[in-house]
């Protein structure tokens, strides 16, 4: 499932390459991405002869600004969903469900294999977040290291579920969540009651790098360091970071990969 990482390089990229461009097309191929309230004609009508201005991201959402119209479209991308904008000599990639057709020839396409994901209107990106009660993103500068360690006080369960959880920090998933760990050096099943201070402060610290630098890679897999876990998702792979073996399990419901060597130290208070 696309996380924060990927979805704010689908932010840059709309930001990059759709703004301020005339839509003269809307089509939507699976009206079941669309929000319960919302009809492919009333998101025609939104959207046929405006420009789009900004972009916001809160965790796994974007919001696009729709000009002179005070309202917002909303992308989440479900499990397999990507952006793209494509030269007017560009066909439509596979599994398009929806996308905007620019004067001038460019187009904007939203991808999604499993036919997944949400496409909404919102008049206000923070109303909607306080709405879903989303929690802070973790790549603002606000999210600090005494904000992450109030945010995570008084939880219960394993660390892994705790910053899965998007009312307490929105944008984490799965994949990222172990990397988080792993680079920290603490076992996804750590009880999060238990986690002593300086385990916070490197789960915190750790979890900004990783942010920034999937980020400016892409969020491609294949681009991260090597001595990330991210490319060596696999049952019984080498650590890259120490003489331990990957092993999977299964926390929360998610198959996770964690070191047995480095992250199996549990600290506690």
């Amino acid at each position: 499932m696309p996380e924060l990482p990927d979805v704010e390089v689908y932010r840059q990229v709309i930001e990059s390459g759709a703004l301020d461009r005339t839509v003269t097309g809307v089509e939507v191929d699976a009206d079941r991405i669309l929000d319960e309230d919302l009809t492919a004609e009333r998101l025609r009508n939104a959207l046929q002869g405006r420009t789009l201005s900004s972009t916001r991201r809160r965790g796994k959402h974007l919001f696009i600004e729709i000009g002179g119209e005070d309202r917002w479209l909303r992308l989440h991308f479900g499990m397999t969903g990507r952006v793209v904008v494509l030269s007017g000599d560009e066909e439509l990639p596979a599994h398009t469900r929806f996308h905007l057709n620019f004067e001038g020839g460019e187009c904007l396409a939203v991808t999604s294999q499993r036919r997944l994901g949400e496409i909404g209107l919102v008049e206000d990106h923070d109303g909607f977040a306080r709405e879903r009660e989303l929690g802070p993103d973790p790549s603002d500068d606000g999210v600090d290291r005494n904000t992450f360690r109030s945010l995570l006080s008084g939880r219960r369960g394993s660390v892994k579920a705790a910053l899965m959880n998007q009312k307490v920090l929105a944008g984490l998933g799965n994949v990222y969540v172990d990397e988080i760990l792993f680079q920290a050096g603490v076992h996804p099943e750590a009880p999060v009651e238990e986690l002593d201070d300086r385990s916070l402060k490197a789960i915190h610290r750790t979890m900004g790098r990783v942010l920034q630098t999937a980020v400016r890679r892409g969020a491609d897999p294949e681009r991260m360091p090597d001595r990330w876990l991210l490319p060596r998702r696999r049952e019984g792979v080498d650590c890259p970071r120490c003489d331990g073996t990957i092993r999977k399990s299964q926390v929360s419901g998610r198959s996770t990969y964690h070191c047995d060597s480095h992250q199996e130290e549990r600290n506690s208070r």
